[in-house]
């Protein structure tokens, strides 16, 4: 489907072709297609996206795997909100925003049965490294850290996946067209991530390579 789409690295597009495919995903997806085109369509892109970010840093096999699963799926909940919010054309009111925050503890419900349980994690992760953190804001965000007995290799590895997610959504929302708004400059995306975005800084970076590419 995105086969224009210049990418950082060679192997990310057939990675990405094989895991779209699979059985767990397409069932997953198909009804957020049925609910929100564009959404489905979004997903699409942040799992390339991701998969793409995450093959330029070093990750592979079974982490690279459980990353393009928790992109694909970062906006399952999100068949659970109106479609009159997600099409909305301007600001959404405080309770509507409220509402589309809800997405994320549904997707995580509504995978409860997906084989790899690493990827609810890495889901629920993708809204917690900006300025407006949600389900979880930072203090909570340690407090879940400080209660785990190992908290280098699990924490390390989701917050990598969380962090990856978050960029490649943030980009591809900035970056693309929307109902309200043409896509913004590379100039402007490169402004509001250094301001939004408080994950990894050399992500910013990377995937500003993607604006040079396309």
């Amino acid at each position: 489907m995105y086969g224009t789409m210049r990418l950082l690295h060679p192997e990310s597009r057939g990675f990405y072709e094989a895991l779209v495919m699979e059985e767990c995903i397409q069932r997953h997806l198909r009804p957020l297609h049925l609910h929100h085109p564009e959404t489905h369509d979004h997903s699409l892109r942040v799992g390339l996206r991701a998969i793409d970010l995450g093959y330029a840093n070093g990750l592979e096999g079974r982490v690279l795997r459980t990353l393009g699963y928790a992109a694909l799926m970062h906006d399952r909940g999100k068949t659970g909100v109106p479609r009159y919010i997600l099409a909305r054309e301007g600001e959404v009111t405080e309770e509507e925003m409220e509402i589309m925050r809800g997405h994320v503890r549904l997707g995580f419900m509504l995978l409860s049965d997906f084989p790899n349980p690493k990827v609810r994690v890495g889901m629920v992760g993708h809204h917690e490294h900006t300025n407006h953190p949600y389900p979880r804001n930072g203090k909570e965000r340690r407090q879940t850290i400080r209660n785990k007995s190992d908290r280098r290799n699990p924490d390390e590895e989701a917050r990598r996946i969380g962090e990856i997610i978050a960029i490649a959504d943030m980009f591809d929302a900035l970056h693309s067209k929307r109902c309200y708004r043409e896509p913004l400059s590379p100039d402007e995306i490169a402004k509001i991530l250094a301001k939004q975005f408080k994950g990894d800084p050399q992500y910013i970076d990377q995937v500003l390579q993607w604006c040079e590419r396309n």
